[in-house]
């Protein structure tokens, strides 16, 4: 198996000098859009659930058991399945990878960890979470 010869993600150096300082110099620009859409959603999240603490108790688990699935995104960049996809489509194919698989990775360690109530998102249980 040849290794195929790639830049480095985290290498700063392979870009010309004009993109790093274009780079460098949008970066708060892009930080700022991306907390302009993150910011709404939280919100509609937070409030979607009876309030922070049990959006924070139901959606927590999910986002827990979801990052290995965002690491292997990251580690694996140009060879995961979401880059065979066309460009316009694969970053939500991998929002969705990782969206079902944090649910089914939750889901199954309540199993192995024996939760009362297996399927949290499907009707709660009859006891308030965060009371």
């Amino acid at each position: 198996m040849a290794v195929v010869s790639r830049p480095a993600v985290s290498a700063p150096d392979a870009l010309s000098p004009a993109a790093l300082a274009d780079a460098r110099r949008s970066q708060p620009r892009r930080g700022l859009a991306g907390l302009v859409f993150v910011l709404p959603v939280a919100g509609f999240l937070a409030a979607g659930a009876g309030g922070p603490a049990q959006s924070a108790a139901l959606l927590g688990p999910v986002v827990a058991f979801a990052l290995p699935l965002v690491a292997m995104i990251a580690f694996w960049w140009d060879d995961w399945p979401g880059s065979l996809a066309r460009p316009g489509w694969s970053g939500l194919y991998d929002t969705l990878l990782v969206a079902a698989g944090g649910l089914v990775l939750s889901l199954l360690g309540r199993a192995v960890a024996g939760a009362a109530n297996p399927l949290p998102l499907a009707g709660g249980s009859s006891r308030s979470c965060c009371s």
